[in-house]
């Protein structure tokens, strides 16, 4: 994923921490650095928040159902990552669809894996670091926070780097975007995922678009940030050929029928590169200097550079 996004001098932004090996044992530390790796703040348990879902599944589940039933679901959250352990220790890592929080049944994205008892655990294994407005009062790129965190007896590491930026750039692919540009591709979404509108699709393709940004420049030194993208509408056809090529590759078809096979994954690709190629070349406002104001040099037409 591309780097994360957050507001100048603006307090209770948080950065989430999504550790692999499990829920850290106790509250992680986090430190938070500059660009060149100074410490802005140094490492604490301060401001820091684990994950409070911490349960079991009061019935059994077996392999490729949909959905388990907790004892209870405070501190749930629809579209959050948990993970179950089998009495046998077999661990998988499920994304919530809903909660009932009535029946305490909990409907996830995709089959289980593997056969659960009733006293298989369920818990969250996130943790954020609440932002202070001292540590993003000025536009910065690639500043880190870095957690540290135990698991199973065993310190880890995780950083998760961030632009402190004046605006940020949304993701405009939204699910009302597509259904209005691609009405034929709903039903076509697999029944694993299905209801969640290609959200993965979605997120994948504008993270393609962000990161595209990020390659582009002025000139030898500079590179550019998607917050300076101040006309995020002039990115929205990229990010839908972006979706579509995505899409094609998960086995949609986002073609008429007498494409297909090697051919449509080339016509995609061509067209991916010809709507980014007139994006980037065509923005309205490019805010340089990040000032918020609109100079004559950061309205169209502006010319980039492909740098590598």
């Amino acid at each position: 994923m591309d780097r994360l996004d957050v507001v100048r001098d603006t307090t209770g932004q948080r950065v989430y921490f999504y550790p692999q090996e499990g829920r850290p044992s106790s509250t992680p530390s986090v430190q938070i650095l500059d660009q060149y790796g100074t410490v802005i703040t140094a490492a604490a348990t301060t401001y820091v928040t684990q994950d409070t879902v911490s349960t079991t599944l009061s019935a059994g589940a077996s392999a490729g159902d949909k959905s388990v039933t907790l004892t209870a679901t405070t501190g749930g959250e629809v579209g959050v990552e948990y993970l179950i352990t089998s009495t046998l220790g077999e661990k998988e890592r499920v994304i919530v669809r809903s909660i009932n929080t009535s029946s305490k049944v909990v409907t996830l994205d995709e089959p289980l894996e593997y056969d659960h008892a009733s006293s298989s655990t369920f818990v969250g294994t996130r943790f954020y670091r609440t932002l202070q407005t001292a540590e993003v009062d000025e536009l910065a790129e690639l500043y880190r926070a870095r957690a540290t965190y135990a698991v199973g007896g065993l310190n880890y590491t995780l950083e998760v780097p961030f632009d402190v930026v004046l605006v940020p750039l949304p993701n405009l692919l939204s699910a009302a975007y597509i259904k209005a540009n691609r009405p034929g591709i709903m039903a076509q979404e697999h029944a694993e995922t299905r209801g969640s509108d290609f959200a993965g699709l979605r997120d994948q393709a504008w993270d393609r678009v962000r990161k595209g940004i990020r390659r582009m420049g002025e000139g030898d030194d500079e590179r550019w940030r998607p917050a300076l993208v101040r006309t995020g509408d002039d990115l929205e056809l990229w990010g839908l050929a972006e979706f579509d090529l995505l899409a094609l590759q998960n086995g949609v078809d986002v073609l008429p029928g007498d494409w297909s096979g090697p051919e449509a994954l080339q016509e995609l690709r061509e067209r991916v590169s010809a709507a980014k190629s007139e994006a980037l070349l065509t923005l309205h406002w490019l805010d340089k200097n990040e000032d918020d104001s609109r100079g004559e040099d950061e309205e169209r037409p502006l010319t980039m550079t492909f740098k590598r």
